[in-house]
């Protein structure tokens, strides 16, 4: 969440192995998961918004591959 606040960062990278907790909140509208991430949600917005070359990307990398 710092890395959002910061001036200096343009760019962030998360780098994940799984995207079922993202698929999650969204399908199945569970109000207590989607109203948690809201806050998260905003500063993210903030963040993208403030500067036209802030960004953020995430990469897919399974733990499986070896």
């Amino acid at each position: 969440m710092l890395a959002l606040e910061n001036s200096n960062t343009h760019q962030i990278i998360v780098i994940t192995d799984t995207f079922e907790v993202g698929k999650k909140i969204i399908s199945l509208g569970d109000q207590y998961l989607q109203k948690s991430i809201i806050p998260i949600v905003e500063k993210i917005q903030t963040f993208l918004k403030k500067n036209g070359q802030n960004s953020i990307h995430f990469w897919y990398y399974p733990s499986k591959l070896k």
